[in-house]
């Protein structure tokens, strides 16, 4: 990783590239606020600031900003930094828009387009937003990033550019970064990512952005890239709740490839990180969980809840790496409760994964032909995986408790980021909370048989959580959703989180259904009706029918009887002997009537 050139003066290097004398920024000392126009330089700004102090940028800059300090804030107030000036040999003397190394750095609202290195293929990388090696507690927002990247010559595999790149190394790991709102589009990448996370980075979040029309891969957690150390692995993140699509590496646009195998969301070799709640259509492959390094494992990877349309070019999920000579495997990963609709290619390829630890379980697949709903394309390398509980319109190949359905056709609403599936078979306990259609699918209140029509969420009110317990601590999401964690103490016993039925017209409905996402296999789960002198538990909390066998979705169903009219109570592990030490943590992801 290259280091940042320090400017000795920022006022002249603006000088010489807007044209024209800067004025010096406005500074507000009671507040400590700086307010930096255009033409003044947003350097200059950054230098002076005082500790803690805020930076409002407004207007166009055709400025590349260096933050090497501490504790700092910089707002773009409808602000534009323009790189599409700039020559080949300043993009070769300084390849980054806004380069950051330090901790308690905040970035929002910045535009940065234009930087585009128009030689031929070299180790230029141009580059939106750089977080160096080094920082810590970086966050993101609402920035774009776009119309930017390299310009093809030719065939060549030297072309590389980022978007937003968080590189971490051995010596200096980068810890809690967030990337959140941001719009990536229009990116020429070369082999590179809009949006990555590589090395050393050891707790990331990656939420609610938007990344659109790039040449390459949408967001990558990467791993053994750099030294190829256990500690040279993106781990501990969250990647939820972002749009990804027309991702494609089609060789006829982007000169360093051969096929289209771009991916919307790839980790290859990272480890311990959830991908949830996320939207990916057109792209090449949808998700895929990989390694590209021979012997090297990518590990710890959930994936769930995901909705992943039309990534038609290979396949909408992908898992182990292409080549046993050549890549390493998954191991300990899993692919529950998405929701993968081809039209061409796999919804699921099975690559070098050969391990029961691998879980693929309670998915719904439709492949409309040409496409193939499963695929294992290693032979025995691919087999051996845990493959069970899913839907398809066509046989699986192997597992166990595999169900076909006969779909009749579906549909998509992109903005909502739903999936309508129009088959009378139930969905319930399968696929994304976003696929709709169905007989009782998962997202249906309705309950009303009457009505021949797809069910869809209905206005009846639902239950709701009630975070009362002073043994929990339990964070509201949503009526319906919560996160319970705790930390034992000596002689806690049977303490409970209130789900409160008080708002529901129990004659409508026969069962209540409470999905959860438990923290870690061996955990106990109970349920009882809201009395204490009389619990009537419907999972046994300590015996081995009330404790979770793994840690993917897994719904509870429970009789409504006129014991439980009122709500229920849910318990889980503090009288556990069990228990390890630290918090433990239980999401309660949704309850709903049939």
């Amino acid at each position: 990783m290259r280091k940042k050139k320090v400017i000795a003066s920022c006022a002249l290097a603006s000088i010489l590239t807007v044209g024209f004398p800067l004025s010096m920024p406005t500074v507000n000392a009671a507040s400590s606020t700086i307010t930096v126009s255009a033409n003044q330089s947003i350097n200059d700004a950054i230098e002076s600031a005082s500790d803690g102090a805020t930076i409002i940028v407004k207007g166009t800059h055709r400025e590349q900003i260096s933050i090497e300090r501490n504790n700092l804030t910089i707002i773009g107030d409808g602000a534009t930094l323009d790189g599409s000036n700039f020559t080949n040999s300043q993009i070769k003397n300084d390849s980054t828009m806004v380069y950051v190394k330090g901790s308690n750095i905040q970035i929002q609202g910045l535009n940065i387009t234009g930087l585009k290195y128009k030689g031929s293929p070299s180790d230029t990388t141009p580059i939106g937003i750089e977080v160096e090696a080094g920082s810590k507690n970086i966050s993101i927002r609402n920035c774009n990033v776009h119309d930017m990247g390299v310009s093809y010559q030719k065939k060549s595999t030297k072309y590389n550019a980022h978007g937003i790149l968080v590189s971490g190394s051995d010596k200096a790991p980068i810890t809690n970064v967030n990337v959140s709102g941001c719009s990536l589009y229009n990116l020429s990448l070369g082999n590179s990512e809009a949006l990555v996370v590589n090395g050393n980075v050891d707790g990331f979040e990656i939420a609610n952005n938007n990344i659109y029309n790039c040449d390459n891969i949408g967001i990558d957690a990467i791993g053994y890239e750099q030294s190829g150390k256990e500690s040279d692995r993106a781990r501990n993140g969250k990647i939820h709740d972002n749009r990804v699509t027309k991702i494609s590496s089609d060789p006829a646009v982007n000169l360093t490839y051969t096929c289209k195998c771009a991916d919307g969301i790839y980790v290859d070799g990272g480890k311990d990180i959830d991908i949830y709640n996320n939207y990916v259509e057109n792209c090449d492959i949808g998700i895929e969980i990989s390694s590209e390094h021979k012997g090297k494992t990518t590990s710890g990877i959930k994936v769930y809840n995901n909705n992943l349309v039309n990534n038609n070019a290979y396949a909408g999920f992908c898992i182990g790496g292409a080549s046993k000579s050549e890549n390493g495997y998954a191991k300990n990963c899993s692919f529950t409760n998405n929701t993968v609709v081809n039209a061409e290619g796999n919804c699921v390829v099975v690559q070098y994964a050969c391990d029961a630890s691998n879980k693929i379980a309670n998915n719904i697949f439709v492949a409309e032909k040409p496409a193939r709903a499963y695929s294992e394309a290693l032979g025995k390398y691919s087999q051996g995986n845990t493959v069970s509980g899913n839907k398809s319109n066509e046989q699986l190949p192997s597992g166990t408790g595999n169900e076909v359905i006969d779909v009749n056709g579906w549909s998509i609403d992109s903005s909502a980021k739903t999936v309508t599936i129009d088959t009378d078979a139930s969905l319930r306990g399968v696929g994304s909370d976003k696929t709709v259609g169905g007989a009782a699918n998962a997202g249906s209140n309705n309950g009303d048989e009457s009505d021949d029509t797809d069910d869809v969420v209905s206005s009846e009110p639902t239950a709701k959580i009630e975070c009362k317990s002073s043994y929990f601590k339990c964070t509201q999401t949503g009526d319906t959703t919560a996160k319970i964690s705790y930390t034992k103490g000596a002689g806690e016993d049977w303490h409970h989180i209130n789900v409160n039925f008080s708002n529901v017209d129990l004659s409508k409905y026969s069962k209540v259904y409470i999905t959860v996402v438990p923290a870690r296999n061996g955990m106990n789960f109970g349920i009882t009706n809201q009395d204490e002198k009389n619990p009537i538990f419907y999972r046994n909390h300590w015996r081995s029918a009330g404790i979770f066998t793994s840690t993917n979705v897994q719904t509870v169903a429970v009789d409504l009887t006129e014991e439980n009219v009122n709500g229920l109570y849910l318990y889980c592990d503090p009288t556990s002997n069990d228990t390890p030490s630290g918090e433990q943590t239980l999401m309660i992801k949704s309850i709903y009537f049939e």
